[in-house]
């Protein structure tokens, strides 16, 4: 069953090469329950748009694949005459179904014959709709549903937990009761959560995606989160993500769907916190590869653990070190900066340790921003740690704790002359900022196919009304094209 699993793969990107979509999401909202935790809309007719269908036809470009791939790839760039009706999305769901993952691949139909035949080819099996029992096969088993001109293709996920992940026991097999509930069960009535996919799944993204964040956390904690304070600051909580290939970039935005006493908390805590630039006036970025800046409020995080009923779990942690949360809390201020610059060899490394042995692999600072004196308790047990471990260098003054692998990188804030910081961007009005160039990445793209660099990846977020923004770009050195062009390996 393995290249049945794989179909669901197949089939998106053969939707993908092909389709408009001009539907809205109240079709996919009619099956979607209480228990999906996420649901993921692609916009193809803005990929249709994007793709590089003639390179993709072009026989010679086909030379690298086998007979059967090569049959596969000219059903993708034709989907249109594969039986999909192209006037409508696609969604991927996953369902929490009595405690396993259940991920669907749902579609329109416009004929079900070329649909079968095609499908059939895709999966070297057998694909027939069985319209009196409304079941798909393959090979005579039951790979999904249809109801109407709606498809349906379920498969359990391997395993819930991360441990279970990479275990060998084979995974379990949809049966047809599973889609007779499917069909049979309620749908989604929490209103919040209904304005959050709307929201989330939408037609200006060619991917966008709603995630459940409270469905998510009580799965992963097998329901434990709900017998906890800080459960009512997760109620309705939700995330979207939209994703969008561009001219010579891809950019993905996120955003946060927060409760009213969690945003309220937010707001709180963050509103008018902004990047401290003034951390980094000793320390240079001008000899980077990645830097990033931004701030953290330690009295969300000491809000978050009491709620949680974790304080005295952690004090007890610290009590060996005659430390208290709220000291270590109270260290800190919450700007930070972590700056990993181009590496300097050390060929004459002879002491064995795990520093010794990372050394050669990176160049970076650690910037802290820290309470005065009132961090001298805290600031003197690392001290003593780091010592005892040889783990790199380390400088504190009243308003800076600053760990670096390499001495050289703290001989301004020594010797306390400004850094020139000519490559540092200061934006404004947002919470925090990274960039990173595409030097490391360059590295593996030259031993790729791929006929491009990359210039830059760049993030910012930012607080707005309680509620999390964040923005995240990838920009290379090619925009002739969509990057979809250059992701391919056309030049």
């Amino acid at each position: 069953m393995k290249k049945i699993y794989s179909a669901l793969v197949v089939l998106l990107l053969m939707s993908i090469t092909t389709s408009c979509n001009n539907n809205n999401n109240q079709e996919i909202l009619k099956i979607t329950s209480d228990s999906t935790l996420s649901l993921t809309k692609l916009n193809l007719e803005s990929l249709n748009d994007k793709l590089p269908k003639d390179e993709l036809e072009k026989e010679n470009n086909l030379d690298k694949f086998s007979k059967n791939e090569k049959e596969q790839i000219k059903l993708l760039i034709n989907a249109k005459d594969n039986g999909i009706n192209i006037g409508k999305s696609l969604y991927i769901m996953i369902d929490e179904v009595k405690r396993d993952y259940v991920i669907s691949a749902i579609f329109w139909l416009d004929n079900e014959k070329k649909f079968q035949e095609n499908f059939s080819k895709i999966t070297n099996s057998k694909i027939v709709i069985n319209t009196k029992k409304n079941l798909v096969y393959a090979d005579n088993n039951v790979i999904g549903a249809i109801k109407g001109d709606m498809i349906i293709l379920s498969q359990f996920s391997n395993h819930k937990s991360l441990m279970n992940s990479f275990s060998v026991e084979k995974k379990k097999e949809i049966d047809t009761q599973f889609y007779t509930d499917f069909w049979n069960r309620k749908a989604i009535e929490n209103t919040i959560k209904i304005d959050q996919i709307n929201k989330s799944l939408v037609n200006s993204a060619d991917v966008s995606t709603w995630l459940n964040i409270e469905g998510a956390i009580s799965s992963a904690t097998n329901g434990y989160i709900e017998t906890l304070a800080i459960n009512r600051l997760l109620i309705d909580a939700g995330l979207s993500m939209n994703l969008n290939f561009e001219k010579g970039k891809v950019v993905l935005n996120t955003n946060t769907y927060l409760n009213e006493d969690l945003r309220k908390l937010v707001e709180k805590h963050y509103d008018g916190k902004k990047i401290n630039y003034d951390i980094l006036e000793n320390v240079s970025v001008d000899n980077a590869t990645t830097y990033a800046l931004g701030y953290f409020s330690l009295d969300f995080i000491k809000h978050f653990v009491k709620e949680a009923g974790f304080e005295s779990t952690v004090n007890n942690y610290l009590e060996f070190k005659d430390l208290t949360f709220e000291e270590l809390a109270s260290t800190f201020t919450g700007d930070y900066a972590f700056i990993n610059n181009k590496v300097i060899e050390d060929k004459n490394a002879t002491n064995q340790n795990l520093y010794s042995l990372m050394k050669n692999q990176q160049n970076s600072v650690f910037v802290l921003g820290i309470n005065g004196k009132k961090s001298n308790k805290v600031i003197d047990i690392i001290k003593k740690e780091l010592s005892a471990s040889n783990g790199g260098h380390i400088f504190t003054n009243d308003n800076l704790l600053v760990f670096s692998t390499e001495e050289e990188n703290l001989k301004l804030l020594k010797s306390n002359k400004k850094a020139d910081n000519d490559n540092l961007e200061k934006v404004s009005n947002v919470n925090s900022y990274s960039w990173t160039s595409g030097e490391e990445f360059n590295k593996d793209l030259d031993k790729s196919e791929m006929k491009f660099k990359v210039e830059n990846i760049i993030s910012t977020s930012k607080m707005d009304n309680g509620n999390f923004a964040t923005e995240f770009t990838i920009t290379i050195d090619k925009d002739s094209d969509n990057i979809i062009h250059y992701l391919m390996g056309y030049e």
